[in-house]
């Protein structure tokens, strides 16, 4: 008896859930078809398709300019920032390099940093955690910069 209560209370289950409503809520919305853009890529092509020769050259070249955004900021020739173009709506991008600590910020006087060992130094320890850990502090010291 045991038996047939397990094999009938397995079968009633496969058919009750077959019969779900297939307009639940919770189901997972379909995907999208392959090959779809996204709206973000959607909104670079149109920006990119009205963007003048000089400004896509404005935005792959580090032309140093005096850096306006950021108080007491003296010029330096190898800052490191992108400007922005306000009418396309893209912001000014600053960066810094990374490889032994940071350095090469947008402004002079360059901000104090830690110094690590090089970026394939801690790759070759192959240790995810001090990875993470090198990675930590080059994210807050850009930060502390004002730098992406």
């Amino acid at each position: 008896m045991n038996r047939f209560t397990a094999i009938f209370g397995s079968l009633a289950l496969l058919i009750l859930g077959g019969c779900s409503d297939s307009n639940n809520d919770t189901a997972a919305p379909p995907a999208p078809p392959p090959n779809t853009p996204s709206r973000a890529t959607a909104r670079a092509d149109d920006v990119i398709k009205t963007m003048s020769l000089d400004q896509k050259i404005q935005q792959i070249y580090n032309l140093p300019v005096l850096n306006k955004d950021l108080p007491g900021c003296e010029f330096t020739s190898v800052g490191r920032h992108i400007e922005g173009i306000p009418e396309l709506k893209i912001p000014t991008f600053r960066f810094g390099n990374g490889g032994t600590g940071i350095r090469g910020g947008d402004c002079l006087p360059e901000p104090t940093a830690t110094g690590l060992p090089s970026a394939v130094a801690a790759a070759a320890t192959f240790d995810p955690q001090i990875n993470f850990e090198w990675g930590q502090v080059l994210s807050n010291e850009l930060r502390g910069w004002a730098h992406h």
